[in-house]
């Protein structure tokens, strides 16, 4: 496959997960035990020269096991690993939040009442932005400063990565790094770290339109065949029962 996903699914309830390898189209290639370096390098290892060098992109979250594998065992592995936007995207929300249960309890009396339940307004997208809603928003963000620089950095970080590609996205990025490394909320001067660190995965997944979005799909399906099997005794009968009806098999005869 050109542009492959990797991507982690809970195997039963609890802390047991396996990785799923799959194809753009969301068929499932292979999986594997656990979400470490192993679970990506055993099945990399499988592969033919001439399959490894095919690959274009290979889509990921930011798992320090995952990269770690594909850099080992992908040649050229730093011109295709791709960051998927949705995980980073998920981050910055994630900051977001935290930052704002930090600083409603540091609120007047009168204020905090006000801003009680408005979570999800600073996670909305613009299409669930009703008048009431904008401008509810732009008064939490006048009493909620913190919270409001990390919701601005979210919001352009999700604009930067709308924008069609071009060599100025890497300039948009440097940019957004800046403004994020100057920023009073010390877990997004992290991020921005991080954003920094992983600029090449990011910037291909922008190039080349891909993102895990397809893997996603298809661990919510196997998610639900998990559920429907009432889980299953042990690893190889599921691991057969997604690959029969998810996987990329021949079924010719």
């Amino acid at each position: 496959a050109r542009h492959m996903n990797v991507d982690e699914v809970a195997f039963k309830k609890g802390h047991r997960y396996i990785t799923v390898i799959s194809d753009s189209e969301g068929r499932a290639l292979a999986l594997t035990d656990d979400r470490g370096t192993e679970s990506l390098a055993s099945y990399l290892r499988t592969l033919t020269g001439s399959q490894l060098q095919a690959v274009k992109t290979f889509s990921m979250d930011m798992n320090a096991g995952y990269i770690r594998a594909a850099r080992i065992h992908l040649p050229g592995a730093v011109e295709k690993i791709a960051f998927d936007r949705f995980h980073v995207a998920k981050q910055l929300g994630e900051i977001v939040d935290k930052t704002r249960q930090n600083e409603h309890p540091r609120l007047p009396v009168d204020s905090r009442r006000q801003a009680k339940g408005t979570r999800f307004l600073w996670q909305y997208s613009d299409k669930w932005m009703t008048e009431p809603r904008q401008e509810k928003l732009a008064w939490l963000r006048e009493q909620m400063q913190l919270t409001s620089q990390c919701w601005t950095l979210k919001e352009l970080a999700k604009d930067i990565w709308n924008r069609p590609w071009s060599d100025k996205r890497r300039a948009d990025w440097l940019q957004w790094i800046a403004l994020a490394r100057s920023c009073d909320v010390p877990i997004m001067r992290n991020m921005a770290g991080t954003i920094t660190k992983r600029l090449y995965g990011i910037l291909h997944a922008m190039r080349y339109s891909v993102s895990n979005g397809n893997a996603e799909a298809l661990n919510s399906k196997i998610r639900l065949l998990r559920i429907k099997a009432r889980g299953y005794r042990n690893r190889e009968r599921f691991e057969l029962g997604v690959m029969f009806h998810y996987g990329k098999l021949d079924m010719t005869f």
